[in-house]
């Protein structure tokens, strides 16, 4: 079984963990529907392109 051979610090272990962090999502305004929507997604209207 592996066993580290020193201890790992705080600071080295959120280091690591670091770029887990949860993202804020990419919310941009749609100035057609005038609305906020996700890119690539179909906004609340079910309109994507200006097709529904």
């Amino acid at each position: 079984m592996a066993v580290p051979k020193r201890k790992i610090s705080k600071s080295k272990k959120r280091s690591r963990r670091h770029h887990q962090k949860m993202k804020t999502p990419n919310i941009a305004w749609d100035p057609n529907l005038g609305e906020y929507r996700l890119p690539h997604y179909v906004s609340q209207k079910e309109v994507y392109k200006g097709e529904e």
